[in-house]
């Protein structure tokens, strides 16, 4: 997340940079609240973060644990969410 960050900062400060594909209408809707609102932009970490954090402990889960618990798990990370 803070390299995608990073990368967004170097790009926006070109001028001589033209994207391949356009961008299209949602995701210049996002980059406008990102860019005018301060809580959307942390809930959008916030929101990622927990993604990233529930991915790693399903990997976990699905390597240490039997399928019941594993199941458990993932129902209570969903819950939590």
């Amino acid at each position: 997340m803070y390299h995608d960050t990073v990368l967004a900062k170097v790009v926006g400060n070109n001028p001589k940079y033209r994207p391949l594909i356009p961008s299209s209408l949602h995701t210049r809707y996002t980059k406008a609240w990102l860019g005018n609102h301060t809580q959307y932009k942390w809930a959008a970490r916030v929101l990622e973060l927990l993604r990233f954090t529930e991915l790693v402990i399903e990997m976990c889960l699905r390597r240490k644990v039997s399928e019941k618990l594993r199941w458990r798990g993932i129902v209570i990370i969903e819950v939590v969410k």
